[in-house]
């Protein structure tokens, strides 16, 4: 039998109220990638903590894990839960001790995958296996932890890792176990004739296995496998799958509609048929910590690609990232990271248990060493409210993301938002999508933008194509690279080179604009960024939608200044609001900015 469902419905179908809310969280909330001590909530004004687990069968573990969602609650945090595809294995090998080793997942020659980031990890014996979540047991089995979870009334529900055996699949070839063998069997019997079967090397269909097809091939990498895009394909499709499952279950044994996530990355190539799942993305991201790489570009991409589909993004770096900074005392750098995310209307999760790995010592956690390094810039997040909250960044540039594009070339958009940031040129992405992503471009989302920007090398179905030569067409100006755009689009910050300028309009006219200045001259020796000023910035009025502005304030968030080993850890510095001139010149304003650290904010009134 299939693992599929005859029909693909999304989970926002299954209970009333089930569409993504564009406010679940404000702008200035602060989202938690797990459980703290409520002295951890307070500190960094935790609203909502994404990965918060979830208990054993054993009734005093279902009861602490209830007591643990309600006292959080006595500070203002609430707690979701969470089930792990690769991490939470201990359960399924005491719940299943005499028939759990069919569903491990398995290579070509039948060895059993190891979660390679806890290869040091035994429990009762056994390594980390990889369990298939093809398996109809392992199925169970998480469906049997968010039954513990969801008794316990959480306020979200969270994957991590939804790929699942997609993902051993991409890193290690596998899977071919029994499970996988028969339902790709299915799959391919349903999707090609007998004649495109034969074409693939298979003439008898009903015969089919996987294992003892490609175990001549053994020494063979699995990407030059037969079958290999087909098999991709049927396991991205079949991870969905399961994520639809298990997250329906969650939903229903919740008895009302709680916030879906997952560890999913918009800006992750492979996870594209589970993008449009989920209320929000918490999710790892490649920060570049290693080469004090503030630009890689793979956060931006993340938060820019979450607003174009309307789903937050709230982001950590990953193991390698925490444990560089931990080893190396950079709580500056984490700093740059958390001031982006916000600057930018994202979120970055409260820093004070962060994932980290290395292969020496495999997995721990990065915390702060003490409250001065971190929490203070989330005590200026929330003190700016204000300037967050109830505020979107206006664009006159749209950037096609072309899906089909980014799987085949992930670097393209990477470095071309990377530019458009350098540039400080405001833009929105809008998404050509495909089979995997089915979203396409809206002439009426168009409409608000008078400069396109296609990559050269976009792959656009049909309807994406028109809807780009209706935009030509109708006299606008479509372009292929950013330095076609014209300079009327963009705010420059003259004096400065590493400085970006976001601008963000409220929803409201009566409250003021927020201009975000991000400084990215970070020196890794020194763990701090190079101060910046005076600089001008050149704000075109087009940007402002209309809004007058007569004058300004700029607001630097706190500074940590390092610790002294004598002294001990020495108080943030915290720059007092300063009152700006504001100079008009023709068809833009000028503010003239003495000095940046970090983050400052410019308050246009």
């Amino acid at each position: 039998m299939s693992i599929f469902l005859t029909a693909t419905v999304s989970l926002f179908a299954i209970l009333p109220g089930a569409a993504p809310d564009d406010r679940l969280f404000r702008h200035s909330d602060v989202i938690a990638f797990t459980r703290g001590s409520l002295h951890d909530y307070r500190s960094y004004h935790v609203n909502f903590v994404s990965w918060g687990g979830y208990p054993t069968p054993d009734a005093k573990s279902v009861e602490a894990f209830r007591q643990g969602i309600t006292q959080a609650l006595t500070v203002g945090t609430r707690i979701g839960a969470k089930v792990g595809t690769r991490t939470d294995f201990r359960g399924f090998i005491d719940l299943a001790p005499d028939d759990w080793a069919e569903s491990r997942c398995i290579t070509v020659e039948g060895k059993p995958i190891i979660v390679p980031d806890m290869l040091t990890v035994q429990y009762k014996g056994h390594p980390a296996y990889w369990f298939c979540t093809n398996s109809p047991k392992f199925r169970e089995y998480l469906k049997r932890n968010v039954t513990l979870a969801m008794k316990c009334q959480p306020f979200g529900i969270h994957m991590d890792d939804p790929l699942g055996t997609a993902a051993a699949v991409n890193w290690f070839g596998g899977c071919y176990c029994k499970w996988c063998c028969a339902a790709l069997r299915d799959d391919l019997k349903r999707r090609f004739s007998p004649e495109e079967l034969k074409s693939k090397g298979i003439d008898y269909i009903d015969r089919f296995d996987l294992r003892a097809f490609h175990m001549p091939l053994a020494s063979v990498s699995p990407v030059r496998r037969p079958l290999r895009a087909e098999i991709q394909d049927f396991q991205s499709r079949a991870s969905a799958e399961m994520f639809r499952q298990v997250m329906a279950h969650a939903l229903r044994e919740r008895g009302q509609r709680v916030p879906v996530s997952g560890n999913i990355g918009p800006a992750i190539a492979s996870q594209g048929r589970l993008i449009l799942e989920v209320d929000y993305y918490c999710c790892e991201c490649g920060m570049g910590a290693e080469k004090g790489d503030l630009d890689k570009g793979m956060s931006l991409l993340t938060y820019k690609l979450a607003d174009a589909l309307g789903r937050p993004a709230a982001i950590m770096g990953s193991g390698g990232d925490h444990a560089f900074v931990q080893a190396k005392h950079l709580p500056s750098m984490v700093r740059c990271w958390v001031a982006e995310a916000y600057a930018f209307g994202n979120y970055f999760c409260a820093p004070y248990r962060l994932w980290a790995y290395t292969k020496e010592k495999g997995s721990h956690h990065y915390s702060p060493r003490d409250k001065t390094e971190l929490a203070p810039l989330y005590d200026f997040i929330k003190g700016r409210a204000d300037l967050l909250d109830g505020c979107s960044a206006p664009a006159r540039v749209g950037v096609v993301h072309s899906y089909a594009l980014f799987r085949r070339e992930a670097g393209t958009m990477t470095t071309l938002v990377r530019e458009l940031a350098d540039r400080s040129i405001p833009f929105q992405i809008v998404i050509a999508g495909d089979e995997q992503v089915p979203t396409h471009l809206d002439p009426k989302q168009l409409a608000r933008f008078d400069v396109l920007l296609v990559p050269p090398s976009a792959v656009l179905a049909a309807e994406d194509a028109a809807a780009v030569e209706r935009f030509r067409a109708g006299g606008r100006k479509v372009v292929q690279r950013v330095n076609d755009i014209p300079e009327a689009m963009m705010i420059r910050v003259d004096g400065a080179s590493r400085v970006r300028a976001t601008l963000r309009l409220p929803d409201q006219p009566s409250r003021p604009a927020a201009l975000h200045l991000l400084n990215r001259d970070y020196d890794l020796t020194a763990d701090q960024c190079r101060t910046a000023g005076p600089f001008t910035v050149r704000l075109p009025r087009s940007l402002l939608s209309g809004k007058a502005v007569r004058q300004a304030r700029y607001i630097a968030a706190p500074r940590w200044p390092g610790k002294d080993a004598a002294d001990g850890p020495r108080p943030p510095v915290v720059s007092a609001e300063l009152p700006l001139p504001v100079t008009e010149r023709g068809d833009h304003l000028e503010i003239v900015v003495p000095r940046l650290d970090l983050w400052g904010i410019l308050v246009l009134m």
